[in-house]
Parts: structure tokens; sequence; C-alpha cells
């Protein structure tokens, strides 16, 4: 009796998990909708504020949006690294062409069975992505746990007794594996939210950076609890951000063209380059 009732459990997870980006998605485009019934108006205002002729736009975005990937493709090599030898021109390599193969999986799932296939012997990748995934994560919830509670030099001392207790029980190499691939995610957490902050100071420049920086992180912290995938990236990260933005005045419009134009360079630039790999590049290592 018991088999027999773990087994439709499983399937009823394994469909629900199937799910839930599709049912995401929906909602996230719902939501949008009815918040945004009366934003045709605002398009002029909004170029306006923009101001897309302004070169510092775009080169900025840039700049942001290369040292983010730049970081990432460093996460990767470190990762790795320590378990068979890379090199920078195919760490980029493999994180673009498994990058252009997770975007259409949720959770960037992809990434997992994508880096697996450069190695010949992947003795140790599926635990490379594994911690690479989630250090960024990690840093990731600290941020959005410090924008909910203000008093995180508590949650700092809880969390950090079993860390300082972990750390002395494993070896410096494995000690300075771990605090690189956390400056990593710290790094280039600062410089995505960063640009994030930035573009939406553009739009209404009357409102302090100390006030943005915390609703971007609960912003990240949210959008990153749903199982997203590349087609659904847009409105569940849309409705989020109306979400925590709107309470600052941002309008629908204002909100769906910032993180449009995050997901362009940070998301929809990369898929293209490492679908271009795909078709052009055979070899990336090993295989």
């Amino acid at each position: 009796m018991a088999k027999n009732t773990i087994i439709p459990l499983n399937r009823l997870y394994a469909r629900l998990r199937r799910a839930a980006p599709y049912a995401a998605g929906a909602l996230g485009m719902i939501y949008l909708v009815i918040h945004g019934r009366d934003a045709a108006n605002q398009w002029p205002h909004l170029a306006g504020l923009l101001r897309p002729s302004d070169p510092w736009l775009w080169i900025v975005s840039l700049l942001l949006a290369a040292g983010n990937w730049l970081l990432r493709i460093a996460q990767w090599k470190t990762a790795a690294e320590y378990y068979h030898p890379l090199g920078w021109k195919d760490a980029a390599c493999q994180q673009l062409k498994s990058f252009a193969w997770s975007a259409f999986t949720p959770a960037s799932g992809g990434e997992w069975p994508g880096k697996r296939w450069f190695y010949r012997n992947p003795r140790g990748i599926l635990r490379a992505v594994s911690h690479q995934q989630f250090v960024q994560m990690g840093v990731t919830l600290a941020a959005g746990i410090v924008a909910l509670q203000p008093a995180w030099w508590l949650w700092g001392s809880v969390a950090g007794v079993p860390l300082v207790l972990r750390i002395r029980q494993v070896t410096a190499r494995k000690v300075r594996y771990w605090l690189h691939l956390t400056a990593l995610a710290l790094l280039r957490y600062l410089i995505f939210a960063g640009m994030l902050v930035w573009l939406l100071h553009r739009l209404h420049p009357h409102l302090p950076v100390a006030a943005v920086a915390p609703k971007v992180a609960l912003y990240y912290l949210w959008s990153s609890l749903v199982p997203l995938a590349f087609v659904w990236d847009l409105p569940v990260k849309g409705s989020v951000g109306l979400w925590q933005f709107g309470s600052l005045g941002y309008s629908a419009v204002e909100v769906a063209a910032v993180v449009l134009w995050m997901w362009i360079w940070n998301t929809l630039l990369p898929v293209t380059a490492g679908q271009v790999l795909l078709w052009t590049r055979k070899n990336c290592g090993y295989v």
C-alpha cells in the first residue's frame, strides 16, 4: 500500500514541478495586463527619460553586462578547475553554450547535462555546476534576507556559526575554493543588481539609492525562487518588478522597459552568442 501511494505522489510532484514555470508565467502575464491597462500614454514620457539616443545608456549597459558575464565565466572556470584543468577560452565557450541550452529549461536545469557533455571523464563536473549555482543563489538569498531584516548582523551570526565549524573540518585548498567562488558570486551580484539600481535611478532621480537598492534585492530574491525558463522570464520578472517597484511610484511601463532592457543585455544576447557557438564551434575543451 505504501509503495502504491508513493509512486502517484512522485508523479504528482513531477507534474507540478513541470507546470510551475507555465503557471508562474501565466500569472505574471495576467498581473502585468491588469496593472498596465492605462500605460499606453506613458510611452512618450518613458522615451524621454531613458533617452535611447544617450550613448552613456549603451556604454554603461554594455560594460556592466560584459562584467556580469565575465564573472559568470570566471565562476565556472573556478568551479571546474577544482576537478579538471580549464582555460579561459574553453570556459567561456562552455558557459555560453550551456546557457544557450539551459535558458529553455526551468531553473537553468540544462546546465547539469550540458556541461557534463564537454568532458570525456566528467568526474566532479555535476558537483562543480551545483557549487556554482548554489553559491550564487546563496548570495541572492542573503541579500534578500538583509533587505527583509534590518538586523542583518543577527542573521549573519546565526549562519556563520555552522559555517565556521564546517570550515575547520575541510582542507585549506577547499576553503580557498569556496571563498573564491563566494567572492566572484558577490561581485557578480553587485554588478547586475547595480545595473538595475542605476536604470531605475535614471527614471526617478529624486528617489534615493538607499530606497531603491533594498527593493532590487527583494526583486531578485522573489524572482529567483520561481523556476523560470527563457520564454517566461519576462512576464514573471516583470510582474515581480511591478510588485516591488510599484510601491516606489514606478509605473507598469517603466518597470516593463527596465526589465526588458536587463533581459536583452544579460539573457538574450548571451543566449544568442551561445547559439552561434553551438553552430560554429564544435569543441569546447575535451570534446
